[in-house]
């Protein structure tokens, strides 16, 4: 071909593609990206291993991070914290721990592996190692106002009432009685008898609330929010029952920073006895003017005042020294 035949049909192909608007760069289709492969469970392939010893799991788990890093999601932490908890609420306590000690190295810079392995060392009553993993928790994420609250029961420092009875520490609005209109926190102590129809002490037990308040404690706002607590302790197991609740209390002494109070409070019992109860009730109410806070102490028994189950009842008392804690 003559350079000048070669230079024309050159001209013409270029000539054709500018009228035709056509650009080269479109004429090469873009590649597809590349589909992400997705990876599997780490946690139901710890599941799968459920019939191995603890320890033999921990080191199936361990070889497969080695020989497949990518193809499971070690990356996400929810996987083995997921998986803890599947064994705590097995009560394979033990299990638990060593599964959330493992996450505690696998992720150790972040706050819930240590709040995990503290609840599981707090369920089996080692609260030494419960505060130690709560505090480490609570360096990470210094916000977490549940963990302070968690190291606070631990160390006593909730503690209102002065007894070796069974104890519960909640905060107030309680979990299970939201509505009420207080705010703080309860310290619950329960007799050996509570749950026993067959004992004296069933249904005897006693509680504290520290909460918010200035002034001297009204009736009226014990009725109400005492109505709440039980309303909302028992709607949890309610089914058809109806849980209303009805408080009466009177006032039977007054100095300048204490009230006493007796009365009743009425309920349908849905957890024990399935009949409506009627529970006798002492309280005293104490002022902390300096903290703005008062402290409120019931005493329950459906047995009558006089009955002498009421005399171990009463040694329960607050704290000598609760209005400086």
């Amino acid at each position: 071909m003559s350079k000048i035949v070669f230079m024309l049909c050159l001209n013409a192909i270029v000539c054709c593609a500018v009228a035709c608007g056509s650009n080269v760069s479109e004429k090469v289709p873009a590649l597809a990206p590349k589909a992400e492969v997705e990876k599997r469970s780490v946690g139901k392939f710890m599941e799968s291993l459920n019939e191995l010893a603890i320890d033999e799991r921990i080191a199936r788990y361990r070889a497969l991070k080695r020989d497949q890093p990518n193809a499971y999601n070690f990356d996400e932490e929810k996987e083995l914290n997921q998986y803890g908890y599947s064994l705590l609420f097995s009560n394979k306590r033990v299990e638990a721990i060593k599964i959330f000690t493992l996450l505690v190295s696998e992720f150790p810079d972040n706050a819930n592996p240590y709040d995990s392995l503290a609840e599981a060392y707090k369920q089996g009553g080692d609260t030494e190692k419960a505060i130690a993993n709560y505090e480490k928790s609570l360096r990470l994420d210094p916000g977490n106002s549940r963990v302070k609250f968690e190291i606070e029961v631990l160390t006593g420092a909730l503690d209102i009432l002065d007894t070796d009875w069974g104890k519960e520490i909640f905060q107030i609005p309680l979990p299970f009685a939201k509505s009420m209109t207080i705010v703080g926190h309860e310290d619950a102590r329960f007799t050996k008898g509570w749950g026993s129809k067959d004992s004296d002490e069933f249904w005897t037990y006693a509680f504290a609330w520290k909460i918010e308040h200035e002034g001297r404690v009204r009736k009226e706002l014990l009725q109400e929010n005492l109505s709440l607590y039980f309303e909302g302790l028992m709607s949890e197991t309610k089914g058809d029952l109806d849980s209303t609740a009805v408080t009466t209390f009177n006032v039977t002494g007054e100095t300048p920073k204490k009230t006493s109070f007796e009365g009743t409070s009425s309920f349908m019992d849905t957890r024990l006895t399935k009949a409506r109860l009627t529970l006798n009730v002492k309280v005293e109410s104490r002022q902390c003017a300096e903290q703005g806070k008062a402290v409120v102490v019931f005493w329950f028994s459906p047995k009558a005042f006089d009955h002498a189950i009421w005399t171990k009842l009463r040694e329960v008392q607050m704290l000598s020294d609760i209005c400086s804690r």
